[in-house]
């Protein structure tokens, strides 16, 4: 087992899931599944994600709460100079984002 903390979820993970694998491994018939069409005009079905989740994983998480902060950073007008103004958009950037991860839960 590794010593490093990052390292050592991973193998964790990696273990568990194998071991879940093994136990639930079953027949599927993957053109059923994915939705091939078969009439020639090369279009793809995929699955629609019903609702966007917060990754568990630390690293993830903190990469979609970043993507969330930049994407409303750029909805917002530019980050003024002004000490004060820039601690009032600061804080209206933070419960904005607060807001849309509340939304997710």
């Amino acid at each position: 087992i590794p010593e490093d903390s990052t390292l050592r979820r991973h193998y964790l993970q990696n273990l568990a899931a194998q071991a879940d694998s093994s136990a639930d491994i079953t027949e599927v018939n993957i053109d059923a599944e994915v939705g091939v069409n078969v009439a020639g005009d090369n279009a793809f079905d995929f699955p629609e994600i019903s609702e966007p989740v917060i990754p568990e994983d630390v690293v993830l998480k903190r990469h979609h709460i970043q993507k969330l902060v930049a994407e409303t950073e750029a909805a917002m007008p530019p980050r003024p100079t002004d000490s004060m103004l820039r601690r009032h958009y600061d804080t209206h950037l933070l419960s904005t984002v607060m807001g849309q991860l509340d939304a997710l839960k």
